[in-house]
């Protein structure tokens, strides 16, 4: 069984359309895989009635599942079990770098692919579960943590996990990636931009920035904007995924009847998550 994993971290037992549009995209274009949406603690449960647009993906798209976790219980074996304990409850983002912590440890506990909930998926991943060992670059000097895949148990993730354990700063947003960056620096003794020029060290495939993350945080508003509909239909034509980088399009919303890109592709790739909503996505 392939699996890819998401994480909801709010700890409101919520998930929003655009959240589930990732979930969803990724279910359609994927159907022999099995996306699992992970919740911590203290959510228990997820009540259909608070949640239209996840009653309304899981009525229509049946390879979802939804688990609800200890973080300590799935942790508790964990290289970077000490750091978190020690460590986190001094962090201002402590959500943000749990969930950078979860979604190591999920990948090297059980294998597959994660993804953070701000991507729209637009092609079927199998050539990423053939080679399965990967990881992209949104820019040319470091390695994102949004999206990557691996087998079980892999060696780079000890060496992540163990960077984690020994340079965790609570107080650096980006912690999570800039571990992911250190540790292909130190466990393949190259630079990222000379091993995404390659493509493949090892066994590890590393992706550019077309695969995941054509359109740069700095100018995420182009999918927005429907007079920009030609342009992002040129930059996205060769991606796996798009990422719409939520932290900085949140406050951004779209009309249902919008022309924009991204509602575009939420009606092509996540139709019943965009049909959720009444008003705006």
């Amino acid at each position: 069984m392939r699996l890819a994993f998401f994480i909801e971290t709010s700890a409101t037992g919520l998930l929003s359309a655009r959240q589930m549009c990732s979930v969803e995209s990724l279910t359609r274009t994927n159907p022999d895989v099995q996306a699992i949406v992970v919740l911590p603690y203290p959510i228990k449960f997820i009540d259909l009635a608070e949640n239209r647009p996840v009653l309304h993906v899981i009525t229509a798209v049946p390879n979802i599942k939804f688990a609800t976790i200890d973080i300590l219980q799935i942790m508790k074996n964990s290289k970077m079990i000490r750091t978190m304990k020690k460590k986190l409850g001094r962090s201002p983002t402590p959500l943000q770098h749990t969930s950078d912590f979860l979604r190591v440890e999920l990948i090297n506990n059980f294998g597959g692919i994660y993804l953070d909930l701000d991507f729209v998926v637009l092609k079927n991943l199998s050539k990423l579960y053939q080679e399965i060992n990967f990881i992209a670059s949104p820019f040319e000097t470091r390695i994102t943590n949004a999206v990557f895949g691996f087998k079980r148990n892999h060696s780079l993730l000890k060496e992540i996990m163990e960077l984690v354990d020994r340079n965790y700063d609570p107080n650096v947003y980006g912690s999570g990636p800039l571990s992911f960056t250190s540790s292909v620096k130190s466990y393949f003794n190259i630079e990222v931009d000379e091993a995404v020029k390659r493509g493949r060290v090892k066994d590890v495939r590393f992706y550019n920035k077309t695969a995941f993350t054509p359109v740069h945080y700095d100018n995420v508003s182009i999918f927005f904007d429907e007079r920009n509909s030609e342009k992002v239909n040129e930059w996205i034509g060769t991606s796996f995924a798009v990422h719409l980088w939520n932290k900085l399009s949140s406050p951004t919303k779209l009309q249902v009847d919008s022309k924009a890109p991204y509602a575009v592709m939420a009606r092509e790739f996540c139709p019943s998550a965009f049909g959720s909503v009444e008003d705006y996505f």
